[in-house]
């Protein structure tokens, strides 16, 4: 103490500083708050639709519960058989994908991985600029054409087997 004051230590008056709120803090706290309104209303709104069955659903305006509170439309979309058969080839499409894409990219990385392998740079080389320079969408249609995989599940799966990225992260693992 100096002449009767006590001296404030500077981590204490920091500290202090911290715990304030100033007018920066609160305008920064209402523009993120307004933001996360606008992004969370949207799916709000659809699922307090889903849930009204009342002839409310048309009129026109903010609604932020429904007026009648009912399932039915949650009972006919989960009795409908397609769904559920999409459903069914949406998960084994990823399976398979996801199977078939780690198998043919271990077999691709792992020759690439030894040193003693013939052409080497020449195949990383190639691989690196099939990364950089993407066919677009008329060579994966004349691939999948060509190949007799028209209208079946393999022309969903068979193209974006082999992707040089992943690759390229097999090979350096």
């Amino acid at each position: 103490m100096l002449a009767g004051k006590a001296v404030i230590a500077p981590r204490a008056a920091q500290k202090h500083k911290k715990n304030r709120l100033t007018a920066f803090d609160i305008a920064l706290y209402l523009i993120m708050l307004i933001v996360v309104i606008i992004t969370i209303y949207p799916f709000w709104h659809e699922l307090v639709i889903s849930l009204d069955g009342s002839s409310m659903v048309n009129v026109a305006g903010i609604k932020l519960f429904p007026h009648e509170l009912s399932f039915d439309a949650y009972r006919v979309v989960l009795n409908y058989y397609t769904l559920w058969r999409s459903f069914g080839w949406a998960i084994y499409r990823v399976v398979l994908g996801t199977f078939l894409t780690i198998l043919m990219n271990m077999l691709t990385a792992y020759p690439l991985s030894k040193k003693d392998l013939p052409f080497r740079k020449a195949c990383i080389t190639y691989l690196f600029i099939t990364m950089l320079i993407g066919g677009g969408l008329i060579p994966n249609y004349l691939l999948v054409r060509y190949l007799g995989m028209m209208n079946t599940y393999w022309a969903l799966v068979v193209p974006g087997c082999v992707s040089a990225y992943n690759i390229f992260v097999v090979n350096n693992f």
